[in-house]
């Protein structure tokens, strides 16, 4: 889970250990508004989009004037990682960090 006070170092979200997108977005409005600050606006760089992710977010975010999204191109089959086979370690090990 992410922790708060931890979020204006935050600058990576990957979905691992709890550090998800919505979970980013919710904590950092959250501990904004706990210290008086309102955001006019939320910008969001992400790779993939779907709604029921955007339903997670969406209470904390239409308190926004103005919200911008961008989404990365779809990748190409050269760019992609192999998909994981029976007997493969739960992550790769060139995504460990």
């Amino acid at each position: 889970m992410i922790n708060p006070e931890e979020i204006s170092k935050l600058q990576f979200v990957d979905n691992r250990d709890g550090n998800t997108l919505s979970g980013s977005i919710i904590a950092h409005l959250k501990l904004l508004r706990e210290r008086g600050e309102s955001p006019n606006q939320l910008c969001i760089a992400t790779g993939y989009f779907n709604a029921a992710g955007w339903l997670q977010v969406a209470r904390e975010v239409e308190k926004i004037d103005k919200v911008r999204l961008l989404i990365g191109a779809e990748p190409s089959a050269s760019t992609e990682m192999r998909s994981r086979q029976p007997g493969d370690p739960r992550e790769p090990e060139r995504t460990r960090r």
